[in-house]
């Protein structure tokens, strides 16, 4: 009774209390560990007599604290709307998600979309994420009010101008308003004609049907490397309003991208098709007034049909950024109803600046590359990107960092500003690298890339140049192994006893092979035979040795390379080659040869490692070989071009898929225990050759299936009734089979439980007339047992049962009398058959019995 009378006052207060919110949102920021600043803001209606010195807010972690307006406040904003400020600082217990909110009695009476909106709380809400890995964090700050009327047939917008301090991605989603518990308003609707940019959170209704008032909630969420770290809602209301009015039109313009440092200077212009009307051209955003460093400048400018407004700033290594800036401007007449708005968003994306000055410089250890240390002192390192050989890539203005598609590759990283050199030593000899370096920002943001820095490697190992595969067998396989001298081998002053010794590698171990009697002039090979080919492939390295003090000293090992291994899979009328190698060079293109009639013939050049022929003849075989062109880049002419081929593999096709399984389409039948299935055969190419379906069944999920019956003509045969069951529960699974015998797996569970049924009666009267004189469920189905007490008012037991009949005759087991007519209280616990087994279930009612 009390929580009713509680509820009663809660209900009748919020019509009393009603405060005629119109908008409002909570901003924070960071001020300390776990620690935060809120900033509460509120528009409410001037007419009303509802005004908040002090309001409540409830901080999502079990407390709640009353809040005092800020000196200043209620400030005149509009014809008949104040705005209100409060502000709390807060320490929160630890790391976690607490959302903090207002709950406000109450919202204003004929809110359109808000079904009896008087007495619906105005609720708002914003989302702390306190998470160390992610470092600290404020929301964004709203710089465009809520304060804008809508004109019955014409579009209305609003954007609210969020700016983010830390550069963090913002999402801005159209959601439900809420009320009472920040739960969604019931019967709460969008108009037709409502929607919401993602990315710019410009809100656009186009052409509003009906005059009246409309609440629309906006949700803006932060998201910073990926991961959300706060969000926050704004509350607004929209009066729409029959007026004869044409909203202005602002020109757009291209979104610009700019180098820090560069001075952003353009015009801005806007029109009215009304005769005579004045525009009035403003602009929000963080570079205007939020940002370290130059502000923007832009001042507020009137023209009578048609304005031009200037936006210049000096752009700053302060300013850069991953995330663009946002300008947001807004042109309004004058009319004297409704002054209707438009709204343009305009990126600005600051970039930092290219690092310049890379040289890079071959030394026996590597390339040693240095730079020039960048300009801002934000830069907190750098990244060092190469690529064999040089290309001629000049980035777009908005490109930042080094894209993949360039080719270059990230090697390394330094970090702080001043650390400008780099030493690259996992190059490989006879190449060329070039080097671009970019600088990075606290935010993780990067600058645009640097022109190149090439070098070549300076020579001082052995250069392999061929594994390459003469003898295909398992057990007398040959491979042709080739490497060059090291062009600096003149200058690495070596003995007329230098020599080479060449190493097999398996599994990690190395394995001498071959010694050459000294260092030939031009190149040195090895036919390794005896081997198996057919099935193995083969790793090689090579040692330049010396003897020195009269002992084998390893001056230099060459870079490990293979032989080409191929493997061929294949399938129906298919066959997949791929092929594996590990080489210094580089790997230009392949050739593939075909053998027929016992003669290899070229039949394919391709760049890739992989391909498919398609349209075989099933159990014919088909031989194959591969041949890689490879080179150093220094030397890539096609003269020095060396061809190294694959072992010889062949292969059968055969039909060794099996056909999908139909689309299964299910539906169990309780009332007359059959669970019915059906499929729909989808596709010739993916189940063409289907000949059976096969279902499987387990009673109980831990079961092991069992084939329960094959369709063998489910192109006729699409139905299936599984009838006659004591239990609907159980699980099916299927299976399809192609006219070769090949059968899928298992297709996606599908399960049905049963749905049992146990009701007693609530009343009886065992008075002799022989009708009505037992307790006796109602038909009931998927039962196994009961345990039933009944009970009297005073709450002494006076009937026990487990029969699943009951058939209570009113006589109590205490006494063994006759019971008094009266209310009876039971408690039941049903035992009922489902799919994982039987299950309690408690159902408790009251039984009427009745004498007379």
């Amino acid at each position: 009774m009390r929580k009713g009378l509680l509820a009663i006052f809660f209900l009748l207060s919020l019509v009393v209390s009603a405060t005629h919110n119109r908008a409002g949102e909570i901003s924070f920021t960071k001020v300390g560990v776990n620690q935060f600043e809120i900033t509460l803001i509120t528009y409410t209606r001037i007419e009303t007599e509802a005004d908040r010195p002090i309001i409540s807010i409830n901080w999502g972690d079990g407390t709640v604290d009353s809040l005092v307006r800020s000196d200043g406040f209620p400030e005149f904003v509009a014809t008949d709307i104040n705005k209100n400020e409060y502000k709390a600082i807060h320490t929160f217990p630890g790391p976690g998600t607490y959302a903090v909110s207002l709950e406000d009695p109450n919202r204003n009476a004929d809110v359109v979309n808000i079904p009896g909106s008087v007495n619906v709380p105005f609720y708002i809400e914003s989302e702390i994420i306190i998470n160390p890995f992610l470092g600290d964090n404020a929301s964004p700050v709203l710089l465009n009010p809520p304060i804008e009327d809508a004109c019955v047939e014409e579009i209305f917008q609003h954007n609210p101008s969020a700016f983010d301090p830390d550069g963090d991605s913002l999402t801005f989603t159209l959601i439900e308003a809420k009320g009472l518990g920040g739960e969604p308003i019931g019967g709460y609707t969008i108009p037709a004609g409502v929607s919401l940019d993602p990315k710019t959170g410009t809100l656009t209704w186009d052409r509003p049907a009906i005059e009246g008032e409309f609440n629309f909630a906006i949700l803006i969420e932060e998201y910073r490397s990926g991961f959300k770290i706060g969000s926050m809602i704004r509350d607004m209301q929209v009066s729409v309003r029959p007026c004869d009015n044409n909203p202005p039109v602002i020109k757009e313009i291209k979104d610009i991208c700019v180098e820090a440092g560069t001075e952003v200077d353009f015009e801005i212009e806007a029109t009215d098709v009304d005769d005579g009307q004045a525009i009035t051209l403003t602009a929000t955003g963080g570079p205007l007034t939020e940002v370290d460093g130059d502000l923007a400048v832009f001042s507020e400018v009137v023209g009578i049909d048609t304005v031009r407004g200037n936006f210049r700033w000096t752009t700053g290594c302060s300013h850069v950024r991953a995330e663009p800036y946002q300008i947001y401007f807004k042109a309004q007449d004058n009319d004297s109803e409704v002054q209707l708005i438009d709204l343009f968003t305009y990126n600005i994306k600051v970039i930092g600046p290219k690092v310049k000055n890379v040289v890079a410089e071959g030394t026996i250890e590597g390339i040693n590359v240095t730079w020039t240390r960048s300009i801002c002192e934000e830069v907190t390192g750098y990244k060092v990107y190469r690529k064999i050989d040089s290309l001629d890539w000049k980035p777009d203005s908005c490109v930042v960092g080094v894209p993949g598609y360039t080719g270059y590759e990230f090697v390394g990283a330094v970090t702080g500003r001043d650390n400008s050199i780099f030493l690259d030593s996992t190059v490989i000899q006879r190449n060329r690298y070039c080097y671009r370096i970019v600088a990075i920002f606290p935010d993780g943001s990067e600058s645009i890339a640097s022109e190149e820095g090439c070098a070549i490697t300076v020579e001082t190992k052995p250069i392999p140049t061929n594994a390459d595969v003469y003898i295909t067998d398992s057990l007398t396989g040959g491979i042709v192994v080739r490497w060059e001298n090291p062009n600096d081998l003149d200058s690495m002053d070596l003995s007329s006893e230098a020599f080479y010794i060449l190493y097999t590698i398996v599994d990690g171990v190395r394995t001498e092979i071959h010694r050459t009697i000294d260092l030939d002039e031009s190149w040195t090979s090895f036919a390794h035979d005896n081997i198996n080919t057919k099935s193995q492939q083969h790793f090689y390295e090579v040692d330049l040795i010396d003897i020195v003090d009269g002992e084998e000293k390893v001056i230099s090992s060459s870079e490990q390379f293979s032989s080409v291994f191929l493997s061929a899979i294949p399938a129906d009328r298919t066959v997949t080659l791929s092929w594996d190698y590990s080489t210094p060079w580089n790997v230009d293109s392949s050739l593939i040869f075909y053998d027929l009639d016992l003669s290899w013939e070229y039949i394919d050049t391709v760049l890739f490692s992989t391909v498919r022929y398609n349209e075989l003849t099933n159990d014919s075989m088909y031989c194959f070989t591969i041949g890689t062109l490879g080179s150093y880049s220094i030397d890539s002419s096609e003269s020095r071009t060396f061809l190294n081929r694959s072992q010889e593999v062949c292969v059968i096709p055969r039909d060794l898929v099996p056909p999908c399984v139909p689309t299964i389409t299910s539906i169990s039948d309780c009332d007359i225990d059959e669970n019915r299935f059906s499929w729909f055969l989808d596709t010739a190419e993916c189940n063409g050759d289907l000949t059976e379906v096969s279902i499987y069944f387990k009673k109980h999920p831990e079961d092991e299936y069992e084939l329960l019956i094959e369709q063998n003509s489910p192109w006729v045969d699409s139905i299936f009734v599984h009838s006659d069951l004591s239990e609907v529960a159980g699980c099916y699974a299927f299976t399809a089979t192609d006219s070769v015998g090949n059968e899928s797996g298992f297709s996606q569970e599908v399960c049905f439980d049963n749905c049992p049924v146990y009701y007693l009666p609530n009343i009886f009267t065992p008075n002799g007339d022989e009708f009505n004189e037992l307790v006796i469920p109602f038909p009931y189905k998927y039962i196994e047992g009961v345990e039933i007490q009944i009970f009297n008012r005073w709450g002494q037991r006076v009937f026990k049962t487990n029969d699943i009949d009951v058939n209570w005759d009113g006589v109590s087991s205490l006494t063994g009398l006759p019971c008094s007519g009266g209310v009876y209280y039971y408690t039941c616990i049903i035992k009922e058959q489902r799919l994982n087994g039987i299950e309690d279930k408690i159902i408790n009612g009251f039984i009427q019995l009745i004498r007379n």
